[in-house]
């Protein structure tokens, strides 16, 4: 168990990935809509919102699981010295 808890705890990154792109689209999408509304738009600022909501959410997750990966390299050369 002790050789696969960093592969453990990088793998429970991943629906934590997911939920962070789920989040942030959600939210923006959310503003978006209520940008449409007051303004009285379609829904451009909705599509606009929620792409880079989509985005940024990408890129956190990106960041997530690359600083989880790190960590776990660092944690294993340790192991290994």
């Amino acid at each position: 168990m002790g050789r696969f808890r960093g592969h453990l705890r990088v793998a429970i990154l991943i629906p934590q990935v997911g939920l962070t792109i789920a989040i942030a689209a959600s939210i923006s999408v959310y503003m978006g809509y209520q940008l449409d509304q007051w303004l009285q738009s379609k829904v451009l600022f909705s599509l606009l919102f929620g792409f880079l909501g989509v985005i940024a959410g990408v890129r956190a997750g990106y960041q997530m699981l690359i600083r989880g990966i790190e960590k776990y390299g660092s944690d294993q050369k340790r192991n290994t010295e």
